[in-house]
């Protein structure tokens, strides 16, 4: 039901990334321990989907700066 709400409201895109880091984070084994055997394969899923975010969050942006004019309420916005 939620892959369905999500493909009407936000698009096929974000029912692709959602359903990667589904697959991601679900399939493999996530530690902290730097001892454990697997430590390479959790780095990388978790470098992978904050690859997804930033990008996400970088494109969402559309070439404006992040802490630009209009980012403080006393500061005047630029059209």
């Amino acid at each position: 039901m939620s892959v369905v709400v999500v493909l009407v409201q936000f698009g096929l895109l974000a029912m692709i990334v959602s359903q990667f880091v589904f697959q991601v984070t679900s399939l493999v084994p996530i530690t902290f321990d730097l001892s454990a055997p697997y430590i390479s394969s959790s780095y990388l899923c978790f470098g992978a989907v904050i690859v997804l975010a930033a990008y996400g969050f970088h494109t969402a942006m559309a070439g404006r700066p992040v802490f630009g004019a209009g980012f403080l309420p006393d500061e005047p916005a630029r059209p």
